[in-house]
């Protein structure tokens, strides 16, 4: 399958192996390009499938958000819901130091699979992970409507236009300020909730 890698000679598509493994597969739909992997790319940092926004379908039919953190769920950390402050060997996100969703499928943990509700296309998809970061993010500066005094609080999520395997950026989308990467659990527990409650 195809896949995007930095190399040598740069950002470049290449063939990789298919996913196997356990897990549900996935047939990727769109991809964001988020600051962080520019940063890498821009860095050299090699040795990995890029991308770690991304959605798909799996082949059931069921379109799906991937939340790319890999946790163990037992430490401390995880069970008070931090995972993004997993203390297991294996934690780590997909797309970062690890195969990522840059390529044509993926397969991974159940857990990691937030279901579309009804009208989020899966072509746009790639979206809720940064959408997470930036929700949590207001969350986090406790900001309120009319509230335009604590515009150092506010930060945008690391996003750059989505592409779609193959096509162009999806819709238009401008480029936003790369953000922190510290995303809560939460955030993601919304989005389960919403997919829940709407379809």
């Amino acid at each position: 399958m195809r896949a995007v890698r930095n190399t040598d000679q740069g950002i470049r598509v290449t063939e990789a192996d298919d996913p196997d493994g356990p897990g549900t597969r996935l047939a990727i739909a769109s991809i964001g390009i988020c600051g962080t992997d520019v940063g890498f790319a821009a860095n050299g940092v090699q040795g990995y499938i890029y991308g770690h926004e991304f959605a798909g379908t799996a082949a059931d039919g069921r379109s799906y958000a991937v939340e790319p953190t890999v946790y163990c769920g037992e430490c401390d950390q995880c069970r008070v819901g931090h995972v993004q402050r997993c203390g297991a060997p294996e934690h780590g996100t997909l797309g970062i130091f690890r195969d990522g969703g840059m390529c044509e499928a993926v397969t991974v943990a159940e857990d990691m699979l937030v279901q579309l509700p009804p009208g989020l296309d899966v072509r746009d998809a790639c979206l809720v992970e940064p959408a997470a970061v930036a929700g949590h993010g207001v969350r986090s500066a406790a900001l309120e409507p009319g509230n335009g005094s604590r515009s150092s609080a506010a930060a945008a999520s690391g996003c750059w236009p989505p592409r779609r395997p193959g096509g162009a950026a999806s819709r238009s989308m401008p480029r936003c300020a790369t953000s922190t990467r510290g995303w809560q659990r939460n955030a993601w527990a919304s989005a389960r909730r919403q997919a829940s409650t709407t379809s």
